[in-house]
C-alpha cells in the first residue's frame, strides 16, 4: 500500500473520529483537550462546538481525498503535489509541538500529559507518511515523450 494512500486512510479515520465526537458531546471534547469553553458550549446546547469540529471534519475529508488522489486511486486533482506539501507541512509543524511538550514532561511541569505527546506524535507520524508520499510523487519517474514524425 502506497505512502499517500495510507495518509489519506489515516485523514478519514481522524474526519470520523472529529465526527464522533459531535456525536459524543462534551465527554469528547474534554478528553481531546478541546478546551473547557467547547466541552462547555457543548453541555449547554451551542452549536459551536459542533460547527467547529464539522469544519475539522470537512478539512481533514479533503486532506484524505487529496492523500487518495496522489496515490492515483481517485483522479489526479489540481495543484496536487502544491496542496500535498501544504498538507504535510501542517501535520509536521502540528505534530512538532512534542518538542516543547516532551521536554516539559521531562521537567515535571504537570502542564503536559502523556496524553497530548501522543496526539503530537500521531500528527508529526501522518504528517510524515504524507511527506514521504509526497516526495515520491514529485520525484517520481516521468514516462518517455513520444514524438510523432
Amino acid at each position: 500500500m502506497g505512502w499517500l494512500r495510507v495518509a489519506g486512510m489515516l485523514s478519514f479515520a481522524l474526519a470520523a473520529l472529529h465526527l464522533a465526537m459531535v456525536f459524543v458531546g462534551a465527554p469528547a471534547y474534554r478528553f481531546f483537550d478541546a478546551g473547557e469553553q467547547m466541552a462547555s458550549a457543548a453541555e449547554e446546547g451551542s452549536p459551536f462546538p459542533a460547527l467547529i469540529t464539522l469544519l475539522l471534519v470537512l478539512v481533514f475529508t479533503l486532506f484524505g481525498i487529496f492523500g487518495l488522489s496522489g496515490a492515483g486511486v481517485l483522479r489526479e486533482l489540481p495543484f496536487l503535489k502544491g496542496i500535498l506539501t501544504i498538507i504535510s507541512v501542517i501535520f509536521i509543524v502540528r505534530g512538532l509541538a512534542v518538542l516543547q511538550q516532551g521536554w516539559s514532561w521531562w521537567l515535571g511541569s504537570g502542564v503536559v500529559g502523556p496524553k497530548q505527546l501522543v496526539f503530537s506524535l500521531a500528527s508529526l507520524g501522518i504528517g510524515t507518511i504524507f511527506a514521504i508520499g509526497t516526495w515520491k510523487l514529485w520525484f517520481r519517474p516521468r514516462p518517455p515523450v513520444t514524438v510523432l514524425k
